[in-house]
Formats: C-alpha cells, sequence, structure tokens
C-alpha cells in the first residue's frame, strides 16, 4: 500500500534534493548519513558492517544488492571512523545504490 513508509524512496528524493547543493559544500557525510537512516528503517534497528548478514536474512529481497550495500558499508565506516575522506566513492554510485535500492523496496527488484 502507497501509506507504508518507503525509507529508500524518501532517501532517493533527498539524495537528489542534497545533489543539487553540493556545490555549497561537502555534502557527502549527510549523504552516507541519510542512506544510513533509510537502511535502519527498513530493518527497524541501527544496521553495522557486522550485522549486514541479519539484515540479508531478514529482509531477504535486498540479497542481490549484497555487494554495493556491503561496499557502501565499507566506506561510510571509513569515512566517519578511519578519516577515509577519499573520492573512492563517487556520489553518483550512492544515488544508483539508493535507487535499486527504492526499485527492490517497491517489489521491482
Amino acid at each position: 500500500g502507497g501509506s507504508r513508509t518507503r525509507p529508500f524512496a524518501i532517501a532517493a528524493r533527498e539524495l537528489a534534493a542534497l545533489g543539487r547543493r553540493a556545490v555549497a559544500g561537502d555534502v557527502h557525510g549527510d549523504a552516507l548519513r541519510m542512506v544510513h537512516r533509510a537502511f535502519d528503517a527498513t530493518a527497524g534497528r541501527t544496521v553495522f558492517p557486522e550485522t549486514l548478514d541479519a539484515f540479508f536474512a531478514d529482509h531477504a529481497r535486498f540479497a542481490g544488492l549484497r555487494d554495493p550495500i556491503t561496499l557502501y558499508f565499507a566506506h561510510s565506516r571509513r569515512y566517519f571512523f578511519e578519516d577515509g575522506n577519499d573520492d573512492a566513492y563517487p556520489y553518483a554510485e550512492l544515488v544508483d545504490l539508493v535507487e535499486r535500492c527504492r526499485d527492490v523496496e517497491r517489489g521491482l527488484g
């Protein structure tokens, strides 16, 4: 039903809006946090790299995105906790991941 919240649909809209403002400063951390919120909302709890197995067990429909999701979580951890402010994870890749998650969320994945 349309009444159910769709965390990745929300994140996709937020990322699109954020991308338009990206010239105004570093929005990468904000973008990563938005995506994390969508995973947390989907799982009903905070998702960590080490709890991804449980996430995929509970939400098998996302299993086809295991590799890009795992990559996102690894990058997010480096970015926030290891000062890994690398450019190895392009914004476009984050947007692509969220759009693919949104499709899975809609039952199109």
